[in-house]
Protein backbone atom coordinates (compact mmCIF):
# COMPACT_ATOMS: atom_id res chain seq x y z
CA UNK A 1 0.00 0.00 0.00
CA UNK A 2 1.08 3.89 -0.10
CA UNK A 3 2.10 3.66 3.77
CA UNK A 4 4.63 0.67 2.61
CA UNK A 5 4.92 -3.05 2.34
CA UNK A 6 3.25 -5.25 5.22
CA UNK A 7 4.14 -8.81 5.58
CA UNK A 8 2.73 -11.18 7.84
CA UNK A 9 5.94 -14.32 8.58
CA UNK A 10 5.46 -17.79 9.81
CA UNK A 11 8.78 -19.63 11.62
CA UNK A 12 8.41 -22.45 13.41
CA UNK A 13 4.50 -20.93 14.04
CA UNK A 14 5.23 -17.94 15.26
CA UNK A 15 3.67 -15.14 13.34
CA UNK A 16 5.04 -11.58 13.42
CA UNK A 17 4.43 -8.69 11.36
CA UNK A 18 6.59 -6.90 9.38
CA UNK A 19 6.53 -3.42 7.51
CA UNK A 20 9.05 -2.63 5.30
CA UNK A 21 10.89 -5.70 5.96
CA UNK A 22 11.50 -4.87 9.97
CA UNK A 23 9.93 -6.34 12.17
CA UNK A 24 7.97 -4.01 14.06
CA UNK A 25 4.55 -4.73 15.30
CA UNK A 26 4.50 -7.98 17.54
CA UNK A 27 3.80 -11.64 17.21
CA UNK A 28 1.49 -14.64 18.45
CA UNK A 29 4.53 -16.08 20.22
CA UNK A 30 4.52 -12.79 22.56
CA UNK A 31 1.25 -13.02 22.84
CA UNK A 32 0.21 -13.12 26.53
CA UNK A 33 2.97 -9.95 26.82
CA UNK A 34 0.54 -7.73 24.70
CA UNK A 35 -2.29 -8.82 26.15
CA UNK A 36 -0.67 -7.83 29.45
CA UNK A 37 -0.16 -4.28 27.82
CA UNK A 38 -3.76 -3.97 28.10
CA UNK A 39 -4.59 -6.19 31.01
CA UNK A 40 -2.02 -3.85 33.62
CA UNK A 41 -3.68 -0.58 33.06
CA UNK A 42 -7.68 -1.82 32.52
CA UNK A 43 -6.88 -3.76 36.36
CA UNK A 44 -4.93 -0.48 37.40
CA UNK A 45 -8.18 1.78 36.96
CA UNK A 46 -11.16 1.12 38.89
CA UNK A 47 -13.95 1.25 36.40
CA UNK A 48 -13.00 1.36 32.62
CA UNK A 49 -15.54 1.82 30.68
CA UNK A 50 -14.13 3.53 27.42
CA UNK A 51 -10.38 2.57 26.36
CA UNK A 52 -8.08 4.24 23.19
CA UNK A 53 -5.34 2.21 22.01
CA UNK A 54 -3.04 4.03 19.80
CA UNK A 55 -1.12 1.37 17.46
CA UNK A 56 -2.69 -2.02 16.77
CA UNK A 57 -0.19 -4.01 14.87
CA UNK A 58 -1.35 -7.68 15.60
CA UNK A 59 -4.14 -6.27 17.33
CA UNK A 60 -3.58 -8.67 20.08
CA UNK A 61 -3.26 -5.82 22.73
CA UNK A 62 -6.40 -3.86 21.75
CA UNK A 63 -8.38 -7.28 21.80
CA UNK A 64 -7.10 -8.24 25.25
CA UNK A 65 -9.73 -5.12 26.32
CA UNK A 66 -12.48 -7.68 25.35
CA UNK A 67 -11.97 -9.76 28.56
CA UNK A 68 -12.90 -6.80 30.97
CA UNK A 69 -16.41 -5.23 31.04
CA UNK A 70 -15.97 -1.96 28.59
CA UNK A 71 -18.23 -0.59 26.94
CA UNK A 72 -16.08 1.21 24.19
CA UNK A 73 -12.93 0.34 22.65
CA UNK A 74 -11.08 2.73 19.92
CA UNK A 75 -8.37 1.31 17.81
CA UNK A 76 -5.94 3.31 15.73
CA UNK A 77 -3.96 2.20 13.49
CA UNK A 78 -1.96 4.15 10.73
CA UNK A 79 -1.25 1.93 8.14
CA UNK A 80 -4.42 0.30 6.76
CA UNK A 81 -3.16 -2.47 5.71
CA UNK A 82 -1.66 -3.56 8.76
CA UNK A 83 -5.52 -3.66 9.75
CA UNK A 84 -5.99 -6.56 6.81
CA UNK A 85 -3.36 -8.21 8.10
CA UNK A 86 -3.78 -8.77 11.50
CA UNK A 87 -7.71 -9.77 10.48
CA UNK A 88 -6.18 -12.07 7.85
CA UNK A 89 -3.60 -13.60 10.03
CA UNK A 90 -4.05 -12.73 13.66
CA UNK A 91 -7.34 -13.88 14.29
CA UNK A 92 -7.40 -16.57 16.41
CA UNK A 93 -4.77 -14.37 18.55
CA UNK A 94 -7.15 -11.18 18.74
CA UNK A 95 -9.92 -12.44 21.14
CA UNK A 96 -12.80 -11.91 18.60
CA UNK A 97 -11.76 -7.94 17.76
CA UNK A 98 -13.07 -7.63 14.26
CA UNK A 99 -16.41 -8.88 15.67
CA UNK A 100 -17.15 -7.35 18.80
CA UNK A 101 -19.72 -4.46 18.70
CA UNK A 102 -17.98 -2.55 21.57
CA UNK A 103 -14.59 -2.25 19.14
CA UNK A 104 -14.62 0.79 16.51
CA UNK A 105 -10.90 0.03 13.81
CA UNK A 106 -9.80 3.13 12.78
CA UNK A 107 -7.03 3.59 10.23
CA UNK A 108 -6.02 7.05 11.00
CA UNK A 109 -2.99 8.41 12.84
CA UNK A 110 -3.56 8.12 16.26
CA UNK A 111 -1.92 11.18 17.57
CA UNK A 112 -3.76 12.92 15.36
CA UNK A 113 -7.32 11.41 16.20
CA UNK A 114 -6.33 11.78 19.31
CA UNK A 115 -6.36 16.06 19.04
CA UNK A 116 -9.43 16.16 16.55
CA UNK A 117 -11.60 14.05 18.82
CA UNK A 118 -13.92 14.96 21.40
CA UNK A 119 -13.79 12.07 23.12
CA UNK A 120 -12.56 11.44 26.50
CA UNK A 121 -11.59 7.89 27.61
CA UNK A 122 -10.98 6.40 30.89
CA UNK A 123 -7.52 4.59 29.39
CA UNK A 124 -5.35 5.47 26.78
CA UNK A 125 -2.91 2.86 25.97
CA UNK A 126 -0.25 3.62 23.48
CA UNK A 127 1.87 0.69 22.16
CA UNK A 128 5.77 0.07 22.04
CA UNK A 129 6.94 2.84 20.16
CA UNK A 130 10.59 3.28 19.06
CA UNK A 131 11.48 7.33 20.04
CA UNK A 132 14.55 7.02 17.46
CA UNK A 133 12.03 5.19 14.47
CA UNK A 134 11.53 7.26 11.90
CA UNK A 135 8.20 9.78 12.43
CA UNK A 136 7.91 7.74 16.06
CA UNK A 137 8.95 10.89 17.78
CA UNK A 138 5.72 13.03 17.61
CA UNK A 139 4.96 10.47 20.34
CA UNK A 140 7.69 11.32 22.87
CA UNK A 141 7.09 15.14 23.12
CA UNK A 142 5.43 17.29 25.87
CA UNK A 143 2.61 18.35 23.22
CA UNK A 144 1.49 14.82 22.37
CA UNK A 145 1.28 13.59 26.49
CA UNK A 146 -0.26 17.25 27.27
CA UNK A 147 -3.23 15.77 24.70
CA UNK A 148 -3.23 12.37 25.48
CA UNK A 149 -4.03 14.25 29.12
CA UNK A 150 -6.70 16.50 27.68
CA UNK A 151 -8.42 13.28 26.05
CA UNK A 152 -8.19 11.44 29.17
CA UNK A 153 -11.67 11.21 31.97
CA UNK A 154 -11.47 12.28 35.72
CA UNK A 155 -8.92 9.49 37.36
CA UNK A 156 -8.23 8.51 33.77
CA UNK A 157 -5.04 5.96 33.45
CA UNK A 158 -2.60 6.53 30.45
CA UNK A 159 -0.36 3.81 29.76
CA UNK A 160 2.75 4.40 27.86
CA UNK A 161 5.34 1.08 27.94
CA UNK A 162 8.40 1.73 27.49
CA UNK A 163 11.49 -0.61 25.30
CA UNK A 164 13.29 -0.64 28.62
CA UNK A 165 15.65 -3.25 27.64
CA UNK A 166 16.45 -0.86 25.08
CA UNK A 167 16.98 2.32 27.13
CA UNK A 168 19.86 3.56 28.71
CA UNK A 169 19.14 5.09 32.39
Amino acid sequence: GSSGTVAVINRSGNLRIKVNNYYTLGGSASSRHEQGQMHIPLLLHPDPKSVFVLGMGTGITGGAALDHPVERVVVCELIPEVISASQEYFGAYTNRLFDDERIEIVAEDGRNYLQSTSEKFDVIVADLFFPWRRGAGFLWTREHFQGVRSRLNEDGLFAQWLPLYQLSK
